[in-house]
């Protein structure tokens, strides 16, 4: 069949090196955290990952210098995908916080139904606005990190006892 192609050692290759991003989201996430505070490191993270998007629409890149930008708009994609999760731990009470963690998880996952349509039909249409939808969801999250309301780096977590409710 035409349309089906095994892949080969190069795109199993490829794709190892491409999830390296996710490890280095770790360290990213360690590093970003203890420099900003919670709501300043989420905007942080979507500037980063805005930027390394912009960048690679310069034209005359080198696929090494490309494969550079992406890795670190992933590393960044990860290291934000943490912070959310640590701040919706720190933000909500325990009664509410699965509430806030199933958001996360739901806006996690309509980006997994969205990246499909931009890498498969986008893409192939433009590059620019394939590459345009990633930076200004960036662009958003920048914008939303610096209007969170509650600061949560070096504040304990509200604890509930059970004997306050008898």
């Amino acid at each position: 069949n035409e349309t089906c192609h095994h892949l080969t050692t190069n795109d199993f290759l490829d794709m190892l090196l491409s999830t390296s991003g996710e490890v280095l989201g770790i360290g990213v996430c360690l590093v970003v955290n203890y420099l900003f505070s919670r709501c300043h490191s989420i905007s942080v993270h979507g500037f980063f990952i805005a930027l390394f998007y912009c960048l690679t629409m310069i034209c005359p890149l080198k696929k090494i210098v490309v494969f550079l930008f992406l890795l670190l708009s992933r590393s960044f994609a990860t290291s934000l995908f943490a912070t959310i999760y640590i701040y919706t731990n720190e933000t909500y009470p325990a009664t509410s916080r699965s509430i806030g963690l199933s958001i996360s998880y739901i806006m996690a996952r309509l980006g997994g139904i969205i990246t499909p349509f931009v890498s498969q039909v986008l893409l192939h249409k433009s590059l620019t606005a394939a590459k345009l939808t990633y930076a200004g969801s960036a662009g958003i999250i920048l914008i939303i990190g610096f209007l969170l309301p509650i600061e949560t780096k070096n504040r304990g977590l509200e604890e509930i006892s059970l004997t306050a409710r008898l």
